[in-house]
C-alpha cells in the first residue's frame, strides 16, 4: 500500500475568475532560491537560508485582490473587467466570494453542504484583520500540523500588511485553509498578487511543539564545555589544517545529505 502523502492539498478553486484572467496557481513545494528572489551569493553559500526557504509549500491567492483600509473598515477590489485590481472598490461589509464559485461549489459538494461556501475574503472581528482564502483544503498525516506563515525571508510590512502566523492541526481540522493578515496602511491600498506566494505552509509534527519537548531546555551560565569551544573554533578559525573556506558549512551539509540518501 503506498505511503500516505505528508500533505494533500485539495484545490477547490480551479477556474479563472473571469475570461481575461489566468487560472489560479496551484500549491507548490517551496524552493531554496525562494522562487528566484534570493541573491545568487546567498543561494550558493548560505545553506541555512536555502533550507529555510525550501521548508514547506507555497500557496497563492486565486486572483489579484486589492484591499483598502481606512482605519475603521475595509473595501475590496478585484480585476473584474481587465482594468486590474484597484480600479473599482466595494465596501467589505461581509464575506466576499470568488466570482461564480457558489454555483461551482454546490455542483462539487454533497447536498448537505450546499451553500456552505468558503468565502474568499472575510473581515476579521479584530481591528485591521482580514481573512484571505487560498482556494484549498489541506489534510496532513496523523500527528502532523501546518504552520501557516508569510513566505520565508519576505517581509510584507513595506507592502502595508503582515501575515499572522498560525499552527493548524490539519490532520483533525478539515476547514478551508486561509490566512489572517493585519493591514496597517491607511494612506493607500494594498495588493495581493495571484502570481506571488501568499503564504508558506510548513509541516510540523505535533510532538515538536508540545510542552513535553519544548519545556525540556536549559540555560547555562557556568563553564563552557570543551566540545562547545571546539565546534565554535571550527567555524571562526577553521579545521585543524587551517582551512576556513567560504561556504564550508553549505558544502558539509550538502555532502551529509547526499550520503544519507
Amino acid at each position: 500500500m503506498p505511503e500516505q502523502p505528508l500533505v494533500t492539498f485539495y484545490q477547490l478553486i480551479r477556474q479563472a475568475g473571469a475570461p481575461h484572467m489566468q487560472p489560479p496557481r496551484l500549491p507548490e513545494r517551496a524552493t531554496p532560491d525562494a522562487g528566484g528572489i534570493l541573491p545568487a551569493k546567498a543561494y550558493r553559500y548560505c545553506e541555512a537560508v536555502r533550507q529555510a526557504n525550501a521548508y514547506g509549500y507555497h500557496l497563492y491567492v486565486p486572483m489579484d485582490i486589492g484591499l483598502r483600509f481606512d482605519g475603521a473598515g475595509f473595501a475590496c477590489s478585484i480585476d473584474e473587467d481587465g482594468t486590474g485590481a484597484g480600479h473599482n472598490w466595494w465596501p467589505l461589509e461581509g464575506s466576499a466570494h470568488f466570482p461564480g464559485f457558489v454555483d461551482i461549489f454546490n455542483a462539487m459538494a454533497p447536498e448537505y453542504l450546499h451553500n456552505l461556501v468558503p468565502p474568499l475574503i472575510t473581515p476579521g472581528e479584530t481591528h485591521g484583520i482580514v481573512q484571505i482564502w487560498t482556494g484549498t483544503i489541506a489534510h496532513t498525516r496523523p500527528g502532523w500540523s501546518l504552520l501557516v506563515r508569510a513566505p520565508v525571508h519576505e517581509n510584507r510590512r513595506p507592502l502595508g500588511y503582515e501575515v499572522i502566523d498560525g499552527i493548524i492541526e490539519t490532520d483533525r481540522w478539515g476547514g478551508h485553509l486561509f490566512a489572517n493578515i493585519r493591514v496597517f496602511r491607511t494612506d493607500k491600498p494594498i495588493l495581493l498578487r495571484a502570481h506571488q506566494p501568499f503564504v508558506q505552509a510548513v509541516p510540523v509534527h505535533r510532538a515538536h511543539y508540545g510542552d513535553d519537548l519544548l519545556n525540556h531546555f536549559q540555560v547555562r551560565c557556568d563553564t563552557v564545555p570543551d566540545d562547545v569551544w571546539h565546534r565554535y573554533g571550527d567555524v571562526v578559525v577553521g579545521k585543524a589544517d587551517g582551512t576556513r573556506l567560504l561556504g564550508a558549512y553549505a558544502v558539509a551539509v550538502r555532502r551529509r545529505r547526499a550520503a544519507e540518501k
